[in-house]
């Protein structure tokens, strides 16, 4: 059954809200100066664990994996491939699930023999995610997506947080040519 435009044009505005909370973790995770750099404590807990999550989350959009039919991902919305997963990725989403994202005995028993995830892995597979979210988003833009104020604010500070180049203001320039 095809998915209403706005109910994809809501799920878009909400993927902008996770990207926009994985560019601000990432970029607190660069300043996080406290000694040691890889330990999980104070405030910087809260960004690693965000950055961390926000990634699993957009594996869960941007590549194949076993979800639930009612699941939402990216060849939903453009005609794009899902994305295989490397042997890296895969362990780091294990990793993730296994210390953060879901509370099992199996998650108790496999957490007693790793080591949490550290501030550079989230930094360095975040940024690789985002890496394909942002042209994602471009290409729907592109395919008439229209986004609302709410949409606009979240791609606005995506584009000022993000790590691979200055901010781009195309999505304000759509706004004042779609006015």
């Amino acid at each position: 059954m095809p998915i209403p435009q706005d109910t994809k044009d809501a799920a878009i505005t909400r993927l902008l809200y996770d990207l926009s909370v994985l560019v601000d973790a990432i970029e607190f995770l660069k300043r996080w100066t406290r000694k040691p750099k890889t330990l999980d404590l104070g405030e910087e807990r809260l960004a690693l664990n965000a950055a961390l999550v926000k990634t699993r989350l957009l594996y869960d959009f941007f590549y194949v994996c076993v979800g639930a039919p009612n699941d939402v991902t990216a060849d939903k919305f453009l005609p794009v491939p899902l994305r295989q997963y490397t042997n890296e990725e895969l362990a780091f989403r294990r990793l993730i699930n296994t210390w953060c994202a879901h509370m099992s005995w199996k998650r108790v028993s496999s957490a007693a023999k790793t080591r949490p995830p550290t501030r550079p892995q989230a930094r360095r597979f975040g940024s690789a995610v985002l890496s394909h979210a942002i042209p994602f988003v471009e290409a729907y833009l592109d395919d008439g997506y229209k986004p609302n104020k709410t949409a606009r604010i979240y791609w606005l500070r995506i584009q000022v947080g993000r790590p691979d180049r200055p901010p781009n203001t195309e999505m304000s320039k759509r706004k004042n040519r779609d006015a």
